[in-house]
C-alpha cells in the first residue's frame, strides 16, 4: 500500500493540488448555487446532490422570486415546493456530517433540525440531530456546553419516542464521556448502542475512544480495527485507527494506515491532521507543518490554527507561531484551550501551558479525554497543571 510521500516538495504538490480542487467546487457553490456534497469513494473522490435538493435548486433557478433557505427553496406564497420527508432530509444530514467539516457539521444539524420539524414523532431524526450536536461540539468555534446539551436533549427525545434509536445511545455515550466524565454511564450507554445494532461503526469506533480514556490502549485498537471491518469505506473510521495508533505511539502503523486513507481521497482534511501529529511526535516538524497547512486549506477553524502554531514551534519557527497565537488570541472567538497550551508547551512557556491546560478543564473541552495518553502533552506531565486536571476529571 502507498505511504505518504517523505519529500516536502511532494507536499506542496499535494497541497497546492487540494487548493486547485477546493476553489473549483467552490465557484460551483457560490456562482451556481449548486447543492454540492463531497464524499470519499474507495478509488476516487466526488462530488454529488440529493434529488429533492437539486428539485429545489432547479425552481430556483427557473423562478427568480424562490429564495433558497438553509439549503431548501421556499417558493413565492401559494405556490407549491418539492419537500424532503423527514427520513431524506436525515439521510441528507448524515451525509453533511461523514464529511467531518465545520460547514458540513453544520449543515448537517440545519438538516436534521428540518427532518424533526418535517415529523416531530420521528425518532431517527433526533438520533441523527443528536449525533450531529455531539460532533459539532468538538469542531465549532464556540464553548462545548451549548452543543454538548442540544445532543443531551435530542437523544433523549429520540429515546423517549423509540428507546431503539441506536444512534441516541451512541450520542449519549459521547456526551457522558467527553463532557460529563462520567465513565460508567458512558460505557452503559456505548454497551447499549453496540447492543442494539452489533453493525453501527460509529458506536464501536466511539466506544473505542471510551476505551482509550480508561487506560485499555490494546481494546481501543481493537473496537476501532472493528469498527473498520464494519464499514471499511469509512474515511472519518480509517483516520481514527490511525488517531488510535498515535495516541499508543505505534508511529509507523499510524503512518502506513494513514497513507492507504490517502490513496482514498486526497482530499479528506483529517488524513493530513492526523499525519501532522505523527510528524511532530516523530521530530519530522517540518512536515507536520506542511500536512496542517494542508489541513487548514481543507477545513479551517481555530483548533487547527492553534496545533499549526504547535508545529511552527517544533520547527523552530518561532515567530511565526508566536504570530499565530497573537491571531488566535484578537479574534472574539472560542479557542481550544487544550491545544494552545500544547503550542506554549512546544515554546518552553509550561507555566502559561499549565495555566491554558486548567482552563480547558474548566471549558470541559472534548480532547481532554485523551490526556493521559496524549503524547502533546508530554512536556506537561510534571507540571501540577497537569495533575490537577487528571484529578479533576476522576481518571
Amino acid at each position: 500500500m502507498a505511504s505518504p510521500p517523505d519529500r516536502l516538495d511532494s507536499w506542496k504538490e499535494i497541497a497546492a493540488h487540494v487548493r486547485r480542487t477546493v476553489r473549483t467546487v467552490q465557484r460551483w457553490e457560490s456562482a451556481c448555487g449548486l447543492p454540492v456534497h463531497r464524499h470519499g469513494h474507495r478509488q476516487s473522490s466526488s462530488v454529488y446532490a440529493f434529488r429533492s435538493e437539486l428539485d429545489a435548486w432547479w425552481l430556483s433557478r427557473k423562478d427568480p422570486d424562490v429564495v433558497l433557505q438553509e439549503g431548501r427553496a421556499r417558493p413565492p406564497p401559494g405556490r407549491p415546493s418539492t419537500h424532503a420527508s423527514a427520513r431524506d432530509l436525515s439521510l441528507m444530514a448524515r451525509a453533511q456530517w461523514n464529511a467531518r467539516t465545520v460547514d458540513g457539521i453544520r449543515r448537517s444539524v440545519a438538516l436534521a433540525t428540518q427532518a424533526t420539524e418535517r415529523d416531530p414523532d420521528c425518532a431517527p431524526a433526533y438520533g441523527m440531530l443528536a449525533l450531529a450536536y455531539a460532533v459539532l461540539a468538538s469542531y465549532t468555534p464556540e464553548p462545548v456546553n451549548r452543543p454538548m446539551e442540544r445532543a443531551r436533549q435530542a437523544a433523549r427525545r429520540a429515546l423517549e419516542l423509540d428507546p431503539s434509536v441506536t444512534d441516541a445511545h451512541t450520542a449519549l455515550g459521547l456526551v457522558h464521556l467527553s463532557y460529563d466524565w462520567r465513565w460508567a454511564d458512558a460505557e452503559r450507554a456505548f454497551l447499549n448502542a453496540t447492543r442494539l445494532a452489533p453493525q453501527d461503526a460509529t458506536a464501536w469506533s466511539w466506544f473505542g475512544f471510551w476505551h482509550l480514556s480508561r487506560g485499555h490502549e490494546e481494546q481501543a485498537l481493537v473496537e476501532t480495527r472493528r469498527a473498520e471491518r464494519l464499514d471499511p469505506a469509512s474515511l472519518i473510521i480509517q483516520t481514527q485507527v490511525g488517531w488510535i495508533l498515535y495516541f499508543t505511539r505505534r508511529y509507523a502503523e499510524a503512518l502506513d494506515q494513514l497513507g492507504r486513507t490517502l490513496t482514498c481521497d486526497p482530499h479528506f482534511w483529517r488524513t493530513y491532521l492526523n499525519f501532522a501529529w505523527c510528524y511532530m511526535a516523530t521530530g519530522r516538524n517540518e512536515d507536520g507543518v506542511h500536512a496542517l497547512e494542508t489541513t487548514v486549506a481543507l477545513n479551517d477553524y481555530p483548533l487547527l490554527r492553534t496545533v499549526l502554531a504547535r508545529a511552527y514551534a517544533r520547527a523552530g519557527r518561532e515567530r511565526e507561531a508566536r504570530a499565530m497565537i497573537a491571531q488566535i488570541g484578537s479574534a472574539d472567538r472560542y479557542f481550544s484551550a487544550y491545544y494552545l497550551a500544547q503550542a506554549w508547551a512546544a515554546l518552553g512557556h509550561l507555566d502559561e501551558a499549565g495555566r491554558l491546560l486548567l482552563k480547558a478543564c474548566d471549558d470541559r473541552e472534548w480532547h481532554l479525554i485523551f490526556l493521559r495518553s496524549d503524547p502533546g502533552i508530554d512536556d506537561l506531565r510534571g507540571h501540577p497543571a497537569y495533575r490537577a486536571v487528571v484529578d479533576r476529571m476522576n481518571f
